[in-house]
């Protein structure tokens, strides 16, 4: 009873001081007091995370609060000091102070948490004998995740330390003509498609459409908002007649302006008031530039050829002209074909509302503008510095290499690739195997995937109705240099057909063990490229969590969402086991001989399900007839595969990307993180790599340049910038700022260098981690993959950069000197790129 007394007495006195705080807060109100009028010196004295946090290390560093002696740890209750600090991160993340810390707040905290954990890092790399508890790790990292949302847009690659830091080159200005052509007709739709947007702003709902407006009377409207008419007319006059346009489209300050003077003052912005310049110069990019300039030309080249016929028709000259015109002087032209997709229903067009060329525009035909648009995106675009003689014409080089002088000089066929060939980009461009990689890559219906690892991988193309049934190729190249050309890598592919229930869902190459693994119903096929058969057929489990209480007994399985887990649930622990991650339970096979296939192939048919199954025991095969996409012309390989040798919960979430590092350790990326924990092969965290800014992390499968024996130095990438670490201090010892989809390390003959896959058809940039330079970049889009097959030591075998698509360039080659097609290939292959990739660098795209 006194207890609760003395709560109600409490309760009582907080609802006192409750209301004496309003009554302050009212009469301060009534004073007119606002928050401006607090002085600095109060502001300066409000207590954010980091104020605490530096309190906490002044008198205990973080590195001797969370490290521990290894061996006790599951033993061990987190100390009195550990349990402190995580209530005060517990208290920060639930208070309201988190949300109301400025940006160089955010930043400093993160920047400080990021150096103290690569602290804590190298101190246990450094010693084996030192774990980081996991209680008070959770606390930090929950901290630092929290923040690295907020972090500003330019401070993501460099919240860590790291001093070198590497600016990409701007290519922006190194496109196709025929791209920015291809802009300008986007433009050109989304004129037309937002109209009433324009009627509603400019005009400010004035009943009289803009398209029955007199050139003066948009002349007056306009000049509301910017007062650059001109950059209005683009807007508003594409349906007003030829009379009209040329009157709307000159020029607003000067009388007699020739057509080139004119284009020359609106890139300027000389057709502006000065004091409204600023405003104006957001719009005036490279492709609006070149529309207008499309637009006037072809005005006066009609208004020219109409004073021409006129003039000889008084002279009474009947000559028609060698151009194709209408009887109202306009140039004729041919619509290009469309570009078609090609469904199980049918085809059609992919861009049903692209416009004729024969389309009237500003009073002119469309073709015509774009004609004049291209010679004015011939005269802004710029060429990419030369590369020397024998370089690959492909490669968009990033400096000057014309005066390189191995590059100008041809290569004998049996020398070794050096590492300036790969510099140079000494390379001949071609394809692997047709029938390999050829597929349905875009459609709604493809259930292509590929991947790579060493000197194996697999492929999958997909058959049947819809590409429901499983059909690749699993392929291998050579790299033992016996064959009698030595510049061709042998290379030797062969099918697999029906050997699921359906399409993959994962797939893993393993080079280490010559092995792919294939995930695709219930079970996981090992297919190997020594026997070019299934080696090992394992069967998932139909109830993993349940099996793995009656293992483990109680226990506390992670809370995961769809959101959290990524798609690589295939790991490889060495030449010892595999297993498969998923919501926080991993199942296990050991590599054993007792867990090798059989070699019976069970085969079955959809048209003949009961009499084909009714050959094999219940216990044999595995009957997924009535879950499977497949129709009655469908077949299936059916063996039930072994049952997993362990079923185990771990704290884990399913990885978005796995990097396999040396010495059996296994690095993460996860979605939503922007930090890489690195795993033991019990999946024991045993350090932690921070730095990034974001949390779209990507680590490719051999992150390191193990090959010519440096274990240490590991490459990752996210959305902003790639970073190069050093493992044994944790610390990124480059960065690349440049917006990415991956990294590829890449070795020619003990050389460092990197790939980069880049976003917004800018293709693949190399990097010489050596000179800390861009080298030049190839036609490669974003959603296509590379691997990189190496070359063994002491051989003349090439090297070689393939991609999913079956393209390869084979290092240390010269491509034929005379053949013009490659240069022809080249332009295209750019022009293709940056017409199709779609990919978005999430800042680089703008709106007129």
């Amino acid at each position: 009873r006194k207890e609760i007394t003395m709560a109600q007495s409490d309760d009582e006195d907080r609802e006192d001081d409750h209301e004496e705080m309003e009554e302050e807060s009212e009469e301060e109100e009534s004073e007119g007091v606002s928050e401006d009028d607090y002085s600095d010196d109060e502001e300066e004295e409000t207590h954010y995370f980091i104020d605490t946090l530096r309190k906490i290390v002044d008198a205990t560093p973080l590195s001797q609060l969370l490290l521990c002696p290894r061996g006790e740890e599951h033993e061990t209750v987190s100390s009195l000091q550990v349990q402190s600090l995580v209530s005060v991160i517990n208290a920060d993340l639930s208070g309201r102070a988190l949300k109301n810390e400025p940006k160089h707040v955010v930043v400093e905290t993160c920047s400080h948490i990021i150096i103290a954990m690569q602290g804590i890092n190298q101190q246990i790399m450094q010693d084996k004998a030192l774990y980081a508890d996991p209680m008070g790790m959770d606390a930090v990292n929950r901290a630092l995740s929290t923040r690295i949302k907020r972090l500003p847009a330019d401070r993501m690659h460099n919240i860590d330390g790291c001093v070198t830091i590497l600016d990409p080159p701007d290519t922006s200005d190194q496109v196709q003509p025929s791209t920015i052509v291809k802009e300008v007709e986007d433009i050109l739709k989304s004129t037309k498609a937002m109209k009433d947007i324009f009627q509603l702003h400019i005009f400010d709902g004035d009943e009289v459409p803009f398209q029955n407006k007199t050139v003066d009377e948009l002349r007056t409207n306009s000049s509301k908002g910017s007062g650059a008419f001109l950059d209005a007319a683009m807007m508003l006059m594409w349906s007003h007649s030829f009379e009209d346009c040329i009157d709307g489209f000159s020029h607003p300050n000067k009388e007699d302006c020739g057509v080139d003077e004119l284009i020359d003052d609106f890139i300027n912005l000389r057709d502006v008031d000065v004091q409204k310049r600023q405003g104006v110069r957001e719009l005036r990019d490279r492709e609006r530039v070149c529309l207008f300039a499309g637009i006037v030309r072809a005005l006066n080249d009609l208004k020219d050829y109409r004073e021409k016929q006129d003039n000889k028709k008084s002279a009474g000259v009947n000559d028609v002209g060698e151009e194709e015109r209408d009887s109202e002087g306009h140039l004729l032209h041919q619509d290009e074909e469309p570009e078609m997709y090609h469904g199980w229903s049918g085809s059609w067009a992919v861009d049903d509302n692209r416009p004729s060329k024969n389309a009237t525009y500003y009073g002119v035909k469309l073709g015509t503008i774009l004609d004049y648009a291209k010679q004015q995106a011939k005269k802004m675009v710029k060429k990419a510095p030369a590369g020397p003689k024998y370089a690959l014409p492909r490669a968009k080089f990033h400096q000057d290499m014309s005066a390189d002088d191995e590059g100008g000089r041809p290569k004998a066929s049996n020398e070794a690739t050096t590492p300036n060939d790969f510099a140079i980009c000494r390379a001949k461009h071609g394809h692997i195997d047709y029938d390999t990689f050829s597929g349905d890559f875009s459609s709604i219906y493809s259930s292509s995937a590929w991947v790579h690892d060493g000197s194996i991988g697999f492929s999958h193309t997909g058959s049947g109705w819809k590409n429901r049934e499983f059909f690749g190729h699993l392929y291998g190249y050579d790299l033992s240099g016996q064959d009698e050309d030595v510049q061709s890598r042998s290379f030797t592919s062969r099918e697999l057909l029906h050997e699921f229930w359906a399409t993959p869902n994962n797939v893993l190459a393993d080079g280490t063990n010559n092995l792919v693994w294939v995930q695709g119903d219930r079970r996981i096929k090992g297919f190997s490229t020594d026997s070019w058969s299934s080696s090992y057929i394992f069967s998932l489990a139909k109830n993993p969590g349940k099996e793995a209480r009656l293992t483990a007994g109680i226990f506390k399985r992670p809370k995961v969402t769809s959101k959290d887990e990524g798609r690589k649930n295939i790991i490889v622990f060495g030449s010892e086991r595999i297993g498969y991650l998923k919501n926080g339970i991993i199942q296990e096979w050991g590599l054993s001989e007792a867990n090798r296939h059989d070699g019976v192939r069970r085969m079955v048919s959809m048209s003949n399900i009961e009499n084909d199954l009714s050959q094999w025991n219940e216990h044999e095969v595995i009957n997924l007839s009535d879950d499977t996409w497949m129709d009655d012309t469908g077949e299936a390989e059916v063996t039930a595969g072994v049952k997993p040798d362990s079923i185990r919960v771990v704290d884990i979430y399913t990885p978005s990307s796995v990097g396999y590092l040396p010495n059996g350790m296994l690095a993460f990326a996860h979605l939503d993180s922007s930090q890489i924990p690195i795993y033991d092969q019990n999946l024991r965290e045993v350090s932690r790599l921070v730095g990034f800014g974001g949390d779209e992390i990507e680590i490719v499968q051999r992150p390191t340049f193990e090959r010519i024996g440096d274990n240490d130095t590991f490459v990752a990438s996210d959305r902003s910038c790639v970073k190069i670490f050093d493992l044994r201090s944790g610390k990124a010892e480059m960065t690349i700022q440049q917006k990415c989809v991956s990294s590829e390390p890449i070795i020619v003959s003990g050389a460092k260098f990197v790939c980069n896959r880049l976003r917004s058809g800018k293709g693949a940039m190399m990097w010489d981690l050596r000179s800390q330079r861009p080298l030049y970049s190839l036609p490669i889009s974003a959603d296509t993959e590379i691997a990189w097959v190496p070359a063994l030591d002491g051989t003349s075998k090439p090297p070689i950069l393939m991609t999913s698509k079956g393209e390869c360039y084979k290092y240390g080659i010269d491509y034929p000197q005379d053949d013009e097609w490659e240069h022809k290939s080249a332009v295209n292959a750019w022009a293709n790129l940056e017409k199709n990739d779609k990919s978005n660098d999430a800042g680089d795209c703008s709106i007129m």
